[in-house]
C-alpha cells in the first residue's frame, strides 16, 4: 500500500482552471497546510510503528534498539547473559550453607524452620538474567535506558544496568 502522495498537487488538480491564479493558489495552500502537517506526522508515526513491530525481547534486537536510540554512531551498548547463579540454604544458628538439603518437591519430608533461601550471584543479593553494559557518558540517560529495556524485555527477566 502506497502512502506517499503530494497533497498540494492534489489540491491544485481540484482547483478550477479559472481560479488558478497566484492569489487563489496561496489561499488554497494555506487551507491545506494543516492537512500536510497531519500527513507528515502520520508518516513519522507509521515509520516508528513499523520499526517497533519487528522488535521482540531477543537479545540482539534489544541491543540494537538500545544502540539505535542512545549510541547510534559508536554502538557501545552491550547485553551479556548472566548464568552463574548459586542457590544456598542457610541455617539461622551457624550462618553457614547446609549440605544436606536439596531443591526438590517431596510431600513426606518436613523441613523445620528457620531455614533461609539465599539466591545470589558474585556475592550480591540480586538474581539477574542479563546485564546491560553502557558507557559512562550515558549515565544521565539511565532512567530512559531502564524504561526502554523494561518495554522490550520479557516481563519475568531481571536485569542490571552497569556503566563502565
Amino acid at each position: 500500500m502506497k502512502f506517499f502522495f503530494d497533497i498540494n498537487k492534489i489540491a491544485l488538480w481540484f482547483l478550477p482552471n479559472t481560479m488558478q491564479g497566484e492569489k487563489h493558489w496561496a489561499w488554497l495552500k494555506a487551507l491545506v497546510s494543516p492537512l500536510v502537517w497531519l500527513w507528515v506526522d502520520f508518516l513519522d508515526f507509521r515509520q516508528k510503528t513499523k520499526y517497533e513491530s519487528y522488535l521482540t525481547g531477543q537479545v540482539f534486537q534489544l541491543q540494537r534498539v538500545l544502540n539505535d536510540t542512545f549510541d547510534n554512531t559508536l554502538r557501545r551498548i552491550q547485553i551479556i547473559d548472566f548464568e552463574n547463579q548459586e542457590i544456598f540454604f542457610f541455617r539461622d544458628l551457624d550462618n553457614q550453607p547446609t549440605q544436606d538439603h536439596f531443591m526438590q518437591y517431596d510431600t513426606e519430608v518436613q523441613i523445620t524452620p528457620p531455614f533461609y533461601l539465599y539466591l545470589g550471584s558474585e556475592g550480591t543479593d540480586i538474581v539477574e538474567d542479563f546485564r546491560v553494559l553502557c558507557p559512562n557518558n550515558l549515565l544521565s540517560k539511565q532512567n530512559q535506558i531502564i524504561a526502554l529495556v523494561k518495554k522490550y524485555a520479557l516481563a519475568d527477566k531481571i536485569f542490571v544496568l552497569q556503566f563502565n
